[in-house]
């Protein structure tokens, strides 16, 4: 996380196939996916050792996933664009219990 933000310019070390798979998990957690793989891609640039235990099926796993996120998105602001009346602020308010 820190190298995708920038306040790190290299890892401390390479981590091994069972780290990448639980940075992997943890940014799906964390839904932080694709800034990881900002990160990623920076290494990739900048100090490639440090992909040296990323397992290629993790890797494309990883992008595959950053992808369809992407595309989910364009579709979703697609949508609201072509449907100005579905978004959130222009909702009528609903008759919700208040709760005291």
């Amino acid at each position: 996380m820190q190298v995708a933000l920038g306040t790190w310019k290299r890892l401390s070390r390479v981590p091994s196939v069972r780290e990448w798979e639980a940075v992997y998990d943890e940014a799906e957690r964390q839904a932080v996916v694709g800034v990881f793989l900002e990160g990623l891609q920076w290494c990739i640039v900048h100090d490639e050792g440090c992909m040296a235990n990323l397992p290629i099926d993790l890797k494309l796993q990883w992008i595959g996933e950053v992808q369809m996120m992407e595309a989910e998105y364009r579709q979703h602001s697609t949508y609201i664009t072509q449907h100005p009346h579905h978004r959130r602020n222009k909702l009528p308010k609903t008759n919700a219990p208040q709760h005291s």
